[in-house]
């Protein structure tokens, strides 16, 4: 598991590839900031976002006067590398954060994606968690992350 220390935007490119993907989140006058994790030899983009309103992220606990402001891991994305767009900043008091913990966040988004598969697998053992990840963007990506069709 590797965490890249450098902030990036996605670039265009990316965006073109997956515009028919409703869920993956894309404001053109005003990108999301990504932080960048290989699990597994894939690389995975993950948004910066506030109002983070479910378990599924990392929420910034200090310095912060954004409200649930962190890392939405339910909107994590693939990437090749040659989707990565311009360097991203964020606010300084929620980089220090970031940067002291993110060996903490590298490890709770492999919880979040090893139980993602396991729910995903296992829809009727899993179901309210199954309901709540409708949103996930990583639903276009099960091929990639090996997730079988559900058991019957």
């Amino acid at each position: 598991m590797n965490l890249n220390k450098e902030l990036r935007f996605l670039n265009d490119r990316f965006y073109k590839e997956t515009k028919e993907f409703s869920e993956i989140l894309h404001k053109p006058q005003r990108p999301y900031a990504i932080a960048l994790f290989e699990i597994d030899h894939l690389q995975f983009a993950i948004p910066f976002r506030t109002n983070i309103s479910h378990p599924y992220a990392y929420k910034f606990k200090n310095f912060t006067s954004k409200k649930n402001s962190g890392l939405d891991f339910s909107k994590a994305v693939i990437i090749e590398k040659d989707k990565l767009g311009n360097q991203a900043f964020i606010d300084n008091q929620e980089y220090l954060e970031f940067s002291k913990r993110r060996a903490i966040i590298a490890k709770r988004f492999f919880k979040f994606l090893e139980n993602y598969k396991k729910w995903i697998e296992n829809p009727t053992t899993y179901q309210y968690k199954v309901k709540s990840l409708k949103y996930c963007t990583l639903q276009y990506y099960h091929q990639k992350l090996g997730i079988k069709a559900p058991q019957e």
